[in-house]
């Protein structure tokens, strides 16, 4: 007599059903979905994505300042000392202002010539458009008016986002 108690006709193995297909499906959908979760996470914050072109304003800064911003040179953020982009095309310094209401009649004061000036010019920046906004270097969020502290080879100035444009690939 045999000390098995199987019936006749089972093997010792159970069978594979839907159930087990279903649960190793999800564990597959799973770790791709981490993935790829993973892979746009680690793009991001290397800075990779597109490219936008940023129009910017440093307002009331010292007439010399204008000489340490170069086209070409690299801005960093100041915080965090990644990279924020590289300056474009021509800078342009004028002389800053101010407004003033004076017995009732608004007034456009300039600063003298060689006292302060407001720069612009646009920086080449690449990033990652989110539906929160616009995402530079994997954790700084920047939009029109917002103000950004940079960092250049020789100068540290507060930069103000004017616009923000996309670059199109040629």
């Amino acid at each position: 007599m045999s000390t098995n108690n199987r019936k006749k006709g089972s093997s010792g193995r159970a069978s594979f059903n839907a159930i087990d297909l279903a649960i190793v499906l999800l564990i597959i959908i799973c770790g791709v979905g981490i993935f790829f979760r993973y892979d746009m996470e680690n793009k991001i914050s290397a800075g990779e994505g597109d490219t936008y072109e940023v129009e910017f304003v440093c307002e009331k800064v010292r007439y010399t300042t204008a000489d340490y911003l170069n086209v070409g040179d690299t801005l960093y953020f100041s915080d965090s000392l990644s990279v924020f982009g590289n300056i474009q095309g021509t800078l342009v310094n004028r002389p800053s202002f101010e407004e003033v209401s004076y017995g009732g009649k608004n007034i456009t004061a300039y600063y003298p010539q060689d006292t302060m000036v407001d720069i612009t010019g646009n920086v080449s920046v690449t990033g990652t458009m989110t539906e929160n906004g616009f995402l530079v270097s994997g954790n700084t969020y920047i939009a029109p008016n917002s103000v950004i502290r940079v960092s250049g080879k020789y100068v540290d100035i507060e930069i103000k986002v004017l616009s923000l444009k996309k670059i199109e690939p040629n």
